[in-house]
């Protein structure tokens, strides 16, 4: 994943604080959406179509927030990142991006913004042992495909999480809310 590569080597040249790693984070993520262009959201999109692909989409997001929980968990007051203040930065970081991607921001605005998010999401890690791991969705006991309901979350992440919360099949309002 080129996402990832870019964060590898602005690592090696960042500050070792979480300032300077959520910058790297928040830089190469908008910086490799608008290398991909205004189209990434739409294949993005489009990988949830099916179930095969929406694996490898999950995949390659878990793989991408293990490295951001590793890290920012040293700069956490618990040391420690959780899987919903991990999706909260994905989602930011989706969001801001497709907003430069569409000049509705600039990538500076954008990069801006989500390293400030980042921040406040690592000040506010304080419990130790309560995340649930991002290693956990990867793997194919984590998404568990029924072709009839979508997509159904494992246990491994946890009994609250074991029931499908999408829209489809009726287990909530698909917000986690129900």
């Amino acid at each position: 994943m080129q996402q990832n590569a870019l964060i590898d080597s602005a690592t090696q040249a960042s500050e070792s604080t979480v300032a300077g790693r959520a910058s790297v984070i928040a830089g190469s993520y908008v910086d490799c959406v608008l290398v991909q262009g205004r189209e990434l959201p739409g294949v993005s999109a489009a990988l949830a179509g099916s179930p095969e692909l929406e694996g490898l989409k999950r995949e390659s997001e878990a793989l991408f927030l293990e490295k951001c929980r590793a890290l920012l968990a040293p700069f956490a007051p618990g040391k420690d990142i959780g899987v919903a203040g991990l999706r909260a930065m994905l989602g930011a970081a989706e969001a801001l991006s497709y907003a430069a991607a569409v000049d509705e921001i600039s990538a500076s605005q954008a990069k801006e913004e989500l390293l400030e998010t980042i921040v406040a999401m690592v000040s506010r890690q304080n419990r130790p042992g309560s995340r649930r791991r991002a290693a956990a969705w990867s793997g194919a006991a984590a998404v568990q495909h029924d072709h009839t309901a979508g997509p159904r979350v494992g246990t491994e992440l946890g009994p609250r999480h074991a029931r499908d919360r999408s829209p489809r099949s009726g287990g909530g309002d698909g917000m986690g809310r129900g």
